[in-house]
């Protein structure tokens, strides 16, 4: 429909529902200071939207009056966007150093312990296999369970994980010099190759459609 949401921390923020002639459709107040919604928000085919942000919970809101569904947290920071998967469950990387699933009624689905905080998003294959990368890129089956893990320097969580289903490849950056993007295969978790820009990239990747 064309609306836009965003949300906003302090007096007067929260979450705010604007329709493509700029007018307020709806603002729902969060009720905390040190909400910023950094994360953002993603949609689920059923309209709901999930909002991660540094206040520490994952929300779910209804897109029609900006209603909270339910809330899970604390988690740590989110600075990352939640992802949607196939099943429609939800992931998102957490500060607390763990990545977090839950179903669409908001009951926990699964936990993947990273040892760290990410500080980006993962990236879900059309099969439900999850990406993510912080000191390694890591793969998880539908389940939450560890299919593959790829260390060594640079797959840093500053940037996230991009995925190609046509080449069945994940896309990494190497933040630190001399810098690189990298294709890992993502069914077997070896790298296709990788180019060295000489600069460091703390950007994501982003894929021509």
């Amino acid at each position: 429909d064309g609306n836009v949401y965003v949300g906003s921390n302090g007096a007067g923020g929260g979450l705010f529902s604007i329709d493509p002639g700029g007018n307020i459709l709806w603002n729902t107040p969060l009720g905390s200071a040190t909400f910023h919604g950094r994360g953002g928000f993603t949609q689920a085919n059923d309209g709901t939207l999930y909002l991660a942000g540094r206040g520490g919970a994952l929300r779910a809101v209804n897109p029609v009056d900006g209603s909270e569904v339910w809330q899970n947290g604390p988690l740590g920071d989110m600075r990352g966007q939640a992802v949607v998967a196939p099943d429609q469950s939800v992931i998102v990387n957490a500060g607390d150093g763990t990545t977090y699933a839950f179903n669409p009624d908001g009951s926990a689905k699964w936990t993947y312990a990273n040892g760290s905080p990410v500080q980006n998003r993962p990236a879900v294959a059309p099969s439900g296999n999850v990406f993510l990368t912080q000191t390694s890129l890591d793969a998880l089956d539908s389940n939450g369970n560890l299919l593959w893990s790829l260390a060594g320097n640079g797959y840093i969580g500053a940037s996230s994980p991009v995925y190609e289903a046509s080449t069945d490849t994940v896309y990494v950056t190497q933040g630190p010099s001399p810098g690189s993007v990298i294709a890992v295969d993502a069914t077997s978790g070896t790298e296709k190759w990788r180019y060295t820009t000489g600069g460091k990239v703390w950007s994501t990747p982003a894929l021509d459609a």
